[in-house]
């Protein structure tokens, strides 16, 4: 009988050995960030490194009658993300990989001609999704860089609540409706 009781107590020790680490990681992760675009300086990337984040995505999803990457704050969220969540030998090789990218565009992004811009990144679009002559990291970090910027755009909260139905207070679930019902846009997540 004592042995039972043993064995039970030492599992419930083990298993309370086990969860205590997860849950206090749990506990200590649920940080609000607030970021002020206004006010911000960015905590990893330089100065240059954040000028060439916002001409590139600035070029890659521009001001128009809808709002672009810089009012959903794309770059600041670049920062954020690469400061916080990348381990430090990840953050060397991102920002070795990024000067890379930087000096094979070379400041083409340097130009107000809108039509020059969007030549510019139908070129590198084309080059480098199609590997003509590009190094693997430069190619690799463009599609990084890119990808980035379309999460980062359409989860901003601009974008969730001006471009897309919001509803912080979900209804009843109606699962086939018209997308009349709905002023034809989709929902936000």
């Amino acid at each position: 009988m004592k042995r039972r009781r043993i064995l039970r107590l030492s599992a419930y020790l083990a298993g309370g050995a086990i969860t205590m680490p997860i849950v206090g990681s749990f506990v200590t992760s649920c940080n609000n960030v607030d970021v002020d675009l206004n006010q911000f300086s960015p905590s990893f990337f330089n100065a240059d490194e954040f000028s060439f984040l916002k001409e590139i995505s600035s070029a890659l999803l521009p001001e128009t009658d809808t709002p672009g990457a810089l009012t959903a704050g794309v770059p600041e969220m670049f920062d954020i993300m690469v400061n916080n969540v990348l381990k430090k030998d990840e953050q060397n090789e991102y920002r070795t990989n990024l000067t890379a990218l930087r000096s094979f565009i070379s400041g083409q992004l340097m130009t107000n001609d809108k039509e020059k811009i969007d030549d510019i990144i139908s070129t590198l679009d084309s080059d480098l999704r199609l590997k003509k002559d590009v190094a693997s990291d430069i190619r690799k970090t463009y599609m990084d860089v890119r990808g980035r910027t379309l999460k980062y755009y359409v989860g901003s909260e601009i974008v969730g609540t001006t471009l897309l139905n919001y509803l912080p207070v979900p209804g009843a679930y109606k699962p086939c409706i018209e997308l009349s019902e709905v002023n034809g846009k989709a929902w936000a997540l």
